[in-house]
């Protein structure tokens, strides 16, 4: 018996516990120093990139469902539509970007909103793009 199975947390207990500690993190954190750790934290994401050099996927298979997918509607097939699509839309994300660029814009002595200076607003268009 490996240590590993020794003690284990309820997903009930967890879930909760971890959202009050990101909430507390977003709401005590000062905002410049939250958004550095969060830009950092992307790199997570090369976590999924990892995991094609980490298990055996089989090609075959992959490129036959590509074109020639299987569906069945159930219980399953809803929970991942409902994944995909509030992990790739989450209005957070849109909130998210539009008070990031409030503060970039308050901590930029002189800086006024693109309604007042229309010279800067293409090259905020093409860092933004």
């Amino acid at each position: 018996m490996g240590c590993a199975a020794s003690w284990s947390l309820s997903r009930h207990l967890v879930t909760p516990l971890f959202a009050l500690l990101t909430l507390a993190v977003q709401i005590l954190v000062p905002y410049h120093r939250y958004v550095w750790y969060l830009k950092w934290l992307t790199f997570s994401l090369l976590a999924y990139a990892a995991v094609l050099f980490t298990v055996h996927v089989p090609w075959g298979e992959v490129v036959l469902r590509t074109f020639w997918p299987s569906f069945n509607l159930d219980a399953d097939a809803a929970t991942m539509i409902v994944a995909v699509f509030g992990t790739t839309i989450s209005p957070y994300l849109f909130f998210w970007q539009a008070s990031e660029e409030v503060e970039d814009m308050r901590a930029m002595p002189g800086a006024s909103p693109l309604l007042n200076d229309r010279a800067a607003a293409p090259s905020e268009l093409r860092r933004i793009a």
